[in-house]
């Protein structure tokens, strides 16, 4: 009677009949296999996919073939950062977020969110204009205060906030992070907002030196006009106390004589024009063009009323109107005729250069007197001594 109420039950229940075939279906649909681990970056990304088939869709609804097909039609969410839960979060939990311990779950949509709201090209993964994605799920998985805080930071330095852990190759395609971020750097966390202050500024933003984080705090409780003057100079001297190149800049490095003296300087100052000589700066772009500082541009726009570039150099240097924008900004800084001239004339000779020909070297000022067939001269104890055989 039993063995017939079993046969009933699995014919029932299960659809099986009381054959070998009906025994052996039962025994392999009731045995326990273990669940294989998954031991890469591609097959982890692979089954959030299957649990989501959305996130391997295009944005217009279109499947995507495979890594082939992702420059044509990206898909909705790119594969690297779905990869950052590789060996973190389990693929249910990271996609549906399913956790069983109780705790909130770590979810694929939270971090996407975290880095669209973060990043400046978020559908550019990849971009250098981004953080990678292992320091951003590094910084977003740390929690909520560490998260306030690294948003005063530019992304471009959150490598700073992250100790790296074991930089063991992992078995990844090409696009895979190869080291693993470890704890953060509670002391840039501390003083997040001075340090994203003074990265935030030009004086940092153009061949930034490496500053350590007390150096940055220091820096970001200054005015931007002084922390420019902090930072000349300083990195030579870090590299020549250490006796090599790529030394970090620490606070006994900046220049904080200079800092009081420009302090003073801008503490006296009344008209503005201290504070925008201080704030010049020009550099070249890769085709040749000068460009300068946009806060020295809005300084004087706003103080002369005009953006004629002449106009500013007479401004800034009345006594002299038709010097260059450099060469005013030196002399408003407090520099004379003879160092604006690098040693080269005197104060006599330096004086008329600028009041007649400042677009023009010094040397080849002090050379007019030369013959036209003369050759260029670079030096000006030469173009001296031919001045004075020619006046024998």
């Amino acid at each position: 009677m039993r063995a017939m109420s079993l046969a009933r039950m699995l014919e029932t229940d299960y659809g099986l009949d009381a054959t070998s075939r009906g025994a052996h279906v039962w025994a392999r649909i009731s045995s326990l296999s273990p669940t294989r681990s998954i031991s890469t970056v591609g097959g982890y990304v692979a089954a959030c996919r299957r649990l989501d088939y959305s996130l391997a869709w295009t944005r217009d609804g279109v499947p995507v073939g495979g890594p082939h097909d992702w420059p044509r039609r990206p898909p909705a969410v790119d594969g690297r950062l779905v990869a950052v839960g590789f060996r973190r979060v389990p693929p249910r939990e990271w996609v549906l977020g399913d956790r069983r311990d109780g705790r909130a779950p770590r979810t694929l949509a939270d971090f996407a969110a975290f880095w669209r709201r973060t990043q400046p090209r978020p559908d550019t993964v990849g971009s250098g204009y981004n953080a990678s994605p292992e320091l951003a799920f590094a910084v977003w998985s740390a929690g909520p205060n560490v998260r306030r805080a690294a948003t005063a930071i530019p992304v471009a330095y959150w490598s700073c906030l992250v100790r790296w852990g074991n930089r063991k190759w992992l078995p990844a395609p090409e696009w895979a992070e190869t080291r693993r971020a470890g704890g953060m750097r509670r002391r840039w966390l501390r003083h997040a907002a001075e340090i994203g202050r003074a990265l935030r500024r030009s004086s940092l933003a153009y061949g930034a030196p490496r500053v350590s984080a007390q150096a940055l705090r220091r820096l970001g409780a200054l005015c931007p006009e002084l922390q420019r003057v902090a930072l000349r100079g300083a990195q030579e001297r870090a590299d020549a106390e250490r006796g090599g190149a790529c030394a970090v800049v620490r606070v006994r490095h900046l220049d904080w004589a200079a800092v009081a003296r420009g302090a003073a300087m801008l503490a006296a100052d009344r008209t503005g024009r201290v504070r925008a000589a201080i704030a010049y700066h020009d550099w070249r772009t890769d085709d040749g063009a000068l460009r300068i500082s946009l806060r020295f541009a809005n300084l004087c726009a706003a103080a002369s009323g005009t953006t004629s570039h002449q106009r500013w150099s007479a401004w800034l240097c009345p006594a002299y109107p038709n010097v260059t924008l450099a060469q005013a900004a030196r002399l408003c800084r407090g520099e004379s005729p003879v160092q604006v001239s690098g040693g080269q004339l005197s104060r006599r000779e330096a004086h008329e250069w600028l009041s007649t020909a400042p677009e023009l070297p010094p040397t080849e000022w002090l050379a007019r007197g030369l013959p036209a067939e003369c050759h260029q001269l670079r030096s000006a104890a030469v173009v001296r001594w031919l001045l004075s055989l020619i006046h024998i």
